[in-house]
């Protein structure tokens, strides 16, 4: 047996993306909008609470 493997072929992810955006129409674009909006919150909080103790830090430094 000469079998020769070939290296699978990864479909256009923008392709892909867009053919499942479009397979949920309006409520896919509007999933989208939400989880970005979860992940923006998500990283302002985040950075929010860094600030916070870093504050907190340097006004106990201060005394």
């Amino acid at each position: 047996m000469n079998s020769t493997l070939t290296a699978p072929t990864m479909p256009d992810p923008t392709s892909l993306f867009q053919s499942m955006v479009n397979m949920f129409g309006n409520a896919g674009t509007d999933a989208i909008s939400v989880i970005g909006a979860a992940v923006a919150l998500g990283l302002i909080v985040i950075l929010a609470l860094y600030v916070w103790r870093l504050l907190k830090k340097w006004l106990a430094k201060s005394q």
